[in-house]
């Protein structure tokens, strides 16, 4: 490395060079999370249905309550995840709002207590 000598300036332009480079777009980025986060509600308030749904089939009294709690559990996270949700976003996710409210229906159906706040909150 004898001969080999870099000038301040040569170290300038390799980082102008790197900042030139293309950044992503943030908001297509944004757009995409707001879209997944949709998406998993959507699938969540499925899966919900789907586990009140057997549960009211079950004639096995256990298979009525595991199946139950887990259609509460997954209410309970989509509650989760929509207190979470800036105002921004707020029509991208309006398509759950129904899907939830037949889930907390099915939910009081199988006798499962919902907290007032949460039946408040989601019929808004």
């Amino acid at each position: 490395m004898a001969g080999l000598r870099l000038s301040p300036m040569a170290c300038k332009s390799e980082v102008e060079r790197v900042d030139m480079q293309p950044k992503p777009e943030f908001g297509h980025l944004q757009k995409q999370f707001i879209a997944a986060r949709a998406g998993f509600l959507r699938a969540e308030v499925e899966l919900g249905l789907t586990f009140a749904q057997i549960a009211m089939d079950a004639g096995d009294s256990e298979k009525r309550r595991r199946c139950a709690r887990l259609a509460l559990e997954a209410h309970n996270t989509i509650e989760r995840f929509m207190r979470e949700i800036p105002f921004t976003e707020f029509e991208e996710v309006q398509s759950v709002k129904p899907g939830l409210v037949r889930l907390q229906t099915s939910l009081q159906m199988l006798g499962v207590a919902l907290r007032e706040d949460e039946l408040k909150g989601s019929r808004e």
